[in-house]
C-alpha cells in the first residue's frame, strides 16, 4: 500500500482485529485514538489490537516521497479487550541483518497489555537471508504463520510442501512445526507474522 507525499490513508475506525504494518519505504507516522503520532522509517513495525475500538489514520512525513506499507488483518473475533497500538522497538537496521530478527513487541491479548510475559499471542520477525544459507525457523506449540518476501526470491520448504517465493509473494503455515528457507537470489528480505493458532 502507498501513502502520497505529504497525504494521509483514510481513517480507520474498527474493532476486533489485529493489524500490523511493516514500513517498507519512506517515514510513516501512524495517528490514532489513544494519542500515539509517532513516526518510523523503513523497517518500523507497528501492531494495532483495535478490541473493544481503535480509529486510526496513517502520515506520509514526507513531501516529497511515497511511503510504502504492508498491511497484515487478522479478525480477532468478539472479546472486548482494551485497544492498543504501539511501535516494535527496532528501526530501519534490523532488515539488513543475516537471518530472522525478532521485533520486540508487547503481548497483545494478556490482560495487562504490558505485561512482557514468556508466551506472547504473536511474534514478528524480519531479516535477510544470504545466498547459500539454509535458514530454519521454528515455529512454538500451535502457531500458525504468514511469510512475506520483501525483496528477492527464495525456496521455502516444510516437512509437507515446498516451493519458490519472489518478492512481493507471500506464504502461510498452519499445522506446521518448522520451515526451512533458502535465498535463490543475490539477497532476500524476509517478513514472517506467526501467531497462536488456539
Amino acid at each position: 500500500m502507498e501513502v502520497r507525499p505529504g497525504g494521509s490513508s483514510p481513517l480507520l475506525l474498527r474493532r476486533d482485529l489485529l493489524e500490523v504494518t511493516l514500513v517498507l519505504e519512506g517515514r510513516l507516522a501512524i495517528v490514532d485514538g489513544l494519542g500515539s503520532g509517532e513516526g518510523r522509517a523503513r523497517g518500523g513495525v507497528h501492531v494495532a489490537n483495535y478490541g473493544a475500538g481503535l480509529a486510526l489514520r496513517r502520515f506520509n512525513e514526507s513531501m516529497q516521497d511515497p511511503a510504502r506499507f504492508l498491511r497484515v488483518c487478522l479478525p480477532r473475533g468478539e472479546n472486548g479487550s482494551s485497544a492498543l497500538s504501539v511501535w516494535g522497538s527496532h528501526d530501519a537496521e534490523f532488515q539488513d541483518r543475516d537471518a530472522f530478527q525478532a521485533v520486540m513487541l508487547p503481548v497483545v491479548d494478556d490482560i495487562d497489555a504490558n505485561s512482557p510475559g514468556s508466551e506472547a499471542q504473536m511474534a514478528i520477525s524480519c531479516g535477510r537471508i544470504r545466498p547459500n544459507l539454509d535458514v530454519v525457523h521454528l515455529f512454538p506449540k500451535d502457531s500458525a504463520g504468514y511469510l512475506v518476501l520483501i525483496n528477492g526470491s527464495a525456496q521455502v520448504s516444510t516437512e509437507s510442501d515446498e516451493g519458490t517465493v519472489d518478492a512481493g509473494g507471500a506464504c502461510g503455515f498452519i499445522g506446521e512445526t518448522s520451515f526451512t528457507i533458502r535465498t535463490r537470489s543475490q539477497k532476500a528480505q524476509v517478513f514472517l507474522f506467526s501467531f497462536r493458532a488456539g
